[in-house]
């Protein structure tokens, strides 16, 4: 690997930092509670959830590591921004509507 390599494998890796945060930090309670399910032998959306995050995240980590740009980093992030929402209530009770949730900064 070159010096090159490097610094590019590198620069991709503190990208993903605000990800990791997201879906480990912030998402952990789905992640919990799929556990949860898991050990009582059922499954629930949180599994499901769980499962297609967790799935997106470490192919993502694998292709980075193989050098890959094909990447689902983001989707990750985005499903758990959005059922974040969700649960919160933010969608559901018409405290936001879309033109709300367009203009978030953050």
């Amino acid at each position: 690997m070159s010096c090159a390599s490097c610094a590019l494998f590198l620069e991709m890796v503190l990208q993903r930092e605000p990800d990791i945060t997201k879906v480990f930090w912030e998402g952990r309670d789905i992640f919990k509670k799929a556990l949860n399910q898991a050990r009582q032998g059922s499954a629930n959306m949180d599994s499901l959830i769980a499962l297609g995050v967790g799935v997106a995240y470490s192919y993502s980590l694998t292709a980075l590591f193989r050098g890959s740009r094909h990447v689902y980093f983001n989707a990750a992030t985005g499903i758990i921004d959005l059922v974040i929402f969700d649960k919160t209530g933010t969608l559901t009770e018409g405290k936001a509507n879309v033109t709300d949730l367009l203009n978030i900064s953050p």
